[in-house]
C-alpha cells in the first residue's frame, strides 16, 4: 500500500552542520511550510568536516545566501584538490584535483580527457602533464583565478552553524528552540507523535528530521551496515592549529598525509589550520595517538587543545523510517578522507526536499530515498576504501589493513578497464560522487597500469596538446596571486 502523508510542518532535532543546513535549504525552498529547529543552547559542529566538494557555493545560494553574506564570516578559503603525501607508489604523493581538462573536437565523441591523451606519452610526469593545477597549487601556492569554478572550498563548520542559526531566526517560517528532547512519544505504528523537551514544551510535526549525530535521539534501533574489510579507521584526534606563517601554510588544497598510525589531515581556513590524526583505536592507544599527533606538529599544540572523536564506520539501512529521516551522523559516518561528510549531508537534504516538493510523501518515495542514499554511501565507501589498497608502510596499522582489505566490485571494474587498449579509458564512470577520472588518477598514482587510450588522436597531436597545456600552466605561475593574496582580495571585494 502506497500511503500518502501530507507535510506542512517539519521538526529538525539537533543543530550542527546537518541540522542548520537542512533548515536553511528547506525553509527557503518551501516558504509556505513551517520549520522548527530544536537545538541545544551550546550546539557545535563535531569539527571533522571542514572541507567541501564542488557545489557548496551553489548550495548556499539555494539556502538563500550569496557569498557576500558568508564568505568572510565562515573563514572560507579555496580548494583546488587534495594532496596525499605517502599514499602513492613507493610512498610518493597523490594529487587529486577537482578540475579536469577535456578536449572537444568535432570528430571525437565523447570528449577527450587529458588523461587519455597523456596515456600515449606515459614517459611524461603524470602530475605535471596529465593533471591540472598541481604545479601551480602545490609548488607555488597560487590560485588560477580564471578557473575558480573548478575550486571547492574550505570552511569553518562551527562558524557556518553560527551564521545559519543567526540568519534563519529572521525567517518567518523558522522557529528555533534552545532545548533538547527528553521524551519521544510514538503511536501504535511507531510514528513519532510528539516530543517532550527539557524546557517543558511539546513539539508536534508532520515530519521529523534527526540531526542529533551519533546519539540518534529519534531513531529506533536501526539496521546498521558495518564496513569491516572496507574501512579501517574509527577514531580521530583533532585540533585547531595556529598559523606560524599564514602565507606559506594557507595552501589552496587539503593535505591528507599517510603516517605510521593512519593518516593526518590539514585543512587551512582563514584564521587557522584544522587538523587531525585518523587511526584505529584497537591498534593505537588513544594516549599514544595524542603524543604522536603533538610531535607531528612539533609541539605547536598541547593535549589541552585536543578533541577525541570516535565512531564505528557504518551507515543505516533505512535512513527514512516512518516519519523520521536521519541526516548527517545519525544516518552514518564512514571517515573524513575525501571530504564526503558534508557532501553526504547535502545530498541527503537535497533528495529529501525533492521528495517533499508535492507537499506530501509516500511509502514508495521513502523506499526510493533509502535506496538512493545507500547508493551514495556505497559510492563514497568504495572510493575511500580503494585508497587503502596498496600501502607499502610496514607498521602494525598498515600491515593489518593489508591482511583485512576486501576489494570492491567498483575497484575490480576500474582495474580491468583501465588496462584495456581497445576502447577509451572509463573517464566518466557511473559514480554518484566520484567518476572514472577520480578512480584512474588515484589508481595510477598507486601503481596500477593505465593502458594506451584509443581515442583516434595521433601520437604527435597528443604530444602537442600535452606540451601546450603544460606551457600554459607554467606561464600562469608569474601571473596568478598566491592563495593568501587572493583571499585578501576576495574579502575586500565581499566587504565593499
Amino acid at each position: 500500500m502506497n500511503k500518502i502523508t501530507p507535510v506542512e510542518s517539519v521538526a529538525i532535532i539537533g543543530g550542527g552542520t546537518s541540522g542548520w543546513l537542512a533548515a536553511a535549504y528547506m525553509s527557503y525552498k518551501f516558504p509556505e511550510r513551517s520549520f522548527t529547529v530544536v537545538d541545544k543552547e551550546q550546539s557545535r559542529s563535531i569539527g571533522v568536516g571542514e572541507a567541501t566538494l564542488l557545489g557548496f557555493q551553489q548550495i548556499m545560494y539555494q539556502c538563500g545566501f550569496s557569498p557576500e553574506e558568508w564568505f568572510t564570516e565562515i573563514d572560507t578559503t579555496f580548494k583546488a584538490g587534495i594532496l596525499f603525501p605517502g599514499w602513492g607508489e613507493n610512498e610518493s604523493e597523490v594529487w587529486h584535483p577537482f578540475g579536469f581538462h577535456n578536449f572537444e573536437k568535432e570528430d571525437h565523441e565523447p570528449k577527450v580527457s587529458l588523461v587519455d591523451i597523456w596515456s600515449q606519452h606515459k614517459h611524461l610526469n603524470f602530475n605535471e602533464y596529465g593533471l591540472t593545477l598541481c604545479d601551480l597549487s602545490v609548488n607555488h601556492n597560487k590560485i588560477h583565478t580564471e578557473e575558480i569554478n573548478n575550486y571547492a572550498l574550505h570552511i569553518d563548520a562551527s562558524k557556518l552553524v553560527t551564521f545559519l542559526k543567526r540568519e534563519l531566526v529572521k525567517r518567518k517560517n523558522v522557529t528555533s528552540v534552545d532545548s533538547e528532547v527528553i521524551e519521544v512519544n510514538r503511536d501504535s505504528l511507531d510514528n513519532v507523535t510528539n516530543l517532550k523537551l527539557l524546557n517543558e514544551t511539546t513539539i508536534t510535526a508532520d515530519l521529523y528530521i534527526d540531526c542529533t549525530g551519533f546519539k540518534k535521539v529519534l531513531g529506533r534501533d536501526p539496521e546498521k551496515v558495518t564496513l569491516d574489510g572496507r574501512l579501517f579507521c574509527d577514531t580521530a584526534i583533532a585540533a585547531h592549529v595556529p598559523y606560524d606563517d599564514v602565507d606559506m601554510e594557507q595552501v589552496p588544497y587539503v593535505i591528507s598525509e599517510q603516517v605510521d598510525h593512519g593518516w593526518v589531515w590539514k585543512i587551512p581556513v582563514q584564521s587557522r589550520i584544522g587538523s587531525g590524526l585518523v587511526f584505529n583505536r584497537s591498534i593505537t592507544d588513544i594516549e599514544e595517538a595524542k603524543d604522536y599527533f603533538i610531535k607531528h606538529w612539533d609541539n605547536r599544540i598541547s593535549k589541552d587543545d585536543l578533541t577525541v572523536i570516535d565512531w564505528t564506520p557504518h551507515y543505516n539501512k533505512n535512513m527514512w523510517d516512518n516519519n523520521v529521516v536521519s541526516i548527517g551522523l545519525s544516518a552514518g559516518f564512514i571517515e573524513p578522507l575525501e571530504s564526503t561528510g558534508i557532501a553526504l549531508i547535502i545530498v541527503g537534504i537535497e533528495q529529501l526536499a525533492f521528495m517533499l516538493e508535492p507537499g506530501y510523501y509516500t511509502t514508495k518515495k521513502q523506499d526510493y530515498y533509502n535506496g538512493l542514499m545507500e547508493q551514495y554511501f556505497n559510492d563514497a565507501i568504495d572510493f575511500v576504501s580503494m585508497h587503502y589498497a596498496r600501502s607499502e608502510k610496514d607498521t602494525p596499522f598498515w600491515n593489518w589493513v593489508k591482511d583485512t582489505y576486501i576489494q570492491s566490485e567498483q575497484h575490480k571494474f576500474y582495474e580491468e578497464q583501465m588496462q584495456r587498449t581497445d576502447r577509451p579509458l572509463p573517464t566518466a564512470g557511473s559514480g554518484l560522487f566520484f567518476g572514472g577520472l577520480n578512480w584512474l588518477i588515484w589508481m595510477h598514482s598507486m601503481g596500477y597500469t593505465i593502458g594506451t587510450s584509443r581515442m583516434g588522436i595521433a601520437s604527435d597531436e597528443a604530444l602537442y596538446h600535452l606540451t601546450t597545456i603544460h606551457q600554459i600552466q607554467k606561464d600562469l605561475i608569474s601571473k596568478m596571486p598566491t592563495h593568501s593574496e587572493y583571499i585578501n582580495y576576495v574579502n575586500n571585494e565581499m566587504n565593499t
